[in-house]
């Protein structure tokens, strides 16, 4: 129910999108006009630590080393989709995420690179900015929570509960969760 919640939030994205500016972008001494499209999406909150952890099937620690743009279809099967509904593929705009692991926590990979798909990029000359992709800074080390997909890049689970800093120790709810995963 939860997969079929992000997955429509993610088809409503492309659909409805929230704000729309246009922005003033220096390069270079040279000014260029740039989109900016302000996407929101609706996913679920989880009202515990262990709620959040449940939530998850790829739990690891990491620092973000790469990120790259793309279109990807949220429809993950032909003909109606059993998780959305939806008959036709719909393209979304994303940014993938490198992440190199310093820690495994659960998950059913020995990678040492993971790559996260979260709603948002640069493609074209339009900036789609989210929560997910704006909060994420390569220098920091966080505690990420995923899911995985056939055929696709994982996702965060939300865009509020899915990655923490591990820095900062005074957060009760990312200390809930290591208490949680050992």
């Amino acid at each position: 129910m939860k997969k079929n919640i992000i997955i429509l939030a993610l088809i409503l994205i492309a659909s409805a999108l929230t704000a729309c500016a246009n922005a003033i972008i220096a390069d270079n001494d040279e000014e260029t006009s740039e989109e900016i499209v302000v996407i929101q999406a609706d996913y679920p909150f989880y009202e515990s630590a262990k709620d959040i952890v449940n939530s998850a099937d790829l739990i690891f620690a990491g620092k973000i080393t790469d990120q790259k743009y793309e279109y990807l279809d949220v429809k993950s099967e032909k003909g109606k989709d059993p998780e959305t509904g939806l008959e036709k593929a719909s393209a979304i705009p994303y940014t993938i995420f490198e992440i190199q692991v310093s820690k495994m926590y659960f998950g059913s990979t020995d990678d040492k690179t993971i790559y996260i798909k979260c709603p948002g990029g640069k493609i074209d000359d339009k900036t789609y900015i989210s929560e997910m992709t704006k909060n994420l800074k390569p220098e920091i080390e966080y505690l990420f929570l995923a899911k995985s997909f056939k055929n696709t890049y994982p996702s965060l689970i939300n865009d509020t509960q899915s990655f923490y800093d591990l820095n900062d120790k005074d957060n009760t709810e990312l200390n809930e969760i290591l208490k949680i995963i050992g």
